[in-house]
């Protein structure tokens, strides 16, 4: 079981290397893409709400961006 202090991910890039995301923004929400550029799958995150969401399997290890939607 994952515990959200684990430090298994110490040191690792996001890029390309992610299987989840949460938003800790209370302004804005963000959506996170599978390509550079803002394309290809994409998956959102509302305004800060305290989860944690996986990406979804086309975007998981294969997160090449992200927007700020204010």
């Amino acid at each position: 079981m994952y515990h959200p202090c684990d430090s298994r991910g110490d040191g690792q890039g996001v890029y390309r290397n992610a299987a989840s995301a949460w938003n800790q923004d209370p302004y804005a929400a963000y959506a996170v893409y599978s390509e550079t550029g803002y394309g290809g799958q994409n998956k959102w995150y509302p305004k800060a709400d305290g989860y944690a969401r996986n990406l979804g399997s086309g975007i998981k290890n294969h997160n090449g961006a992200h927007k700020r939607y204010a």
